[in-house]
């Protein structure tokens, strides 16, 4: 589970400034728009967050 949430934590840093970037230059992403990528972003984190509180439960 620690990994998981690190991946997480990774992918969700790196597609929340890929859709920053993509936000602020006005095109999109290999196809995909910047309002997709930061909700990708988002459900990155929350993802990291369950697998942080998971591992904590123990």
């Amino acid at each position: 589970m620690v990994g998981l949430g690190k991946i997480g934590l990774l992918l969700g840093i790196a597609s929340l400034v890929i859709g920053v970037v993509s936000r602020l230059t006005y095109t999109p992403v290999l196809g995909v728009e910047s309002e997709a990528i930061t909700k990708f972003a988002a459900t990155c984190f929350l993802l990291s967050i369950a697998a942080s509180l998971a591992c904590c439960k123990k």
